[in-house]
């Protein structure tokens, strides 16, 4: 017979006490760990803004330095060789019409045997700075300015290479990121 109020068996309530205190510490668990996982996320998006922003302006100077090579400096530098080999090809007409003259005066006792040496050399040397201009315009043609254009191009490609790589690796990690917080 049972008896109305009275306590006919206790059950131990510590291990539902402790199980609701561990399920309590594992719901704040969850919220810190959604909460830095919703911080990485936000972490993540900033960088690879950045680090796309940053790849595309390498790209744009990429861009902008074969520009400026092509269309600046390598006519300039061009112009210039072009100037300095007809300088040299008028000095050359020159020495070689004082070296004609010389001859003539020397052959009238006008000059010295000396005066007339130092005319056979300027003459060979300006022969030589035309025959230097001649190669150094040659080698800007074959080597100087198609080396330089291939070297910027290739910076242009690497750099339009890291903007994909930066594009794809931002995508990749903000994914990441995303499913961490949905977890």
């Amino acid at each position: 017979m049972c008896i109305r109020d009275r306590v006919v068996c206790r059950l131990d309530a510590t291990k539902v006490e402790e199980g609701i205190e561990q399920i309590e510490l594992e719901i704040l668990q969850t919220e810190a760990n959604l909460k830095t996982a919703r911080t990485e996320l936000e972490i993540q998006i900033v960088e690879a803004t950045a680090a796309l922003a940053k790849a595309r302006v390498a790209q744009d100077r990429a861009q902008k330095e074969i520009e400026k090579y092509r269309d600046g400096e390598a006519p300039q530098e061009r112009r210039k060789l072009e100037v300095s080999l007809k300088k040299t090809q008028t000095d050359f007409v020159r020495a070689k019409k004082d070296v004609e003259d010389s001859k003539s005066l020397l052959a009238q006792k006008y000059i010295t045997q000396s005066d007339y040496e130092d005319t056979v050399i300027a003459y060979e040397s300006a022969q030589v700075q035309q025959e230097s201009a001649q190669v150094a315009l040659k080698m800007f043609d074959k080597y100087t300015f198609p080396m330089a254009i291939t070297d910027l191009d290739t910076k242009l490609t690497d750099a339009q290479r890291e903007v994909t790589t930066a594009e794809k690796r931002g995508d990749a990690k903000l994914g990441q990121k995303k499913v961490s917080v949905q977890q």
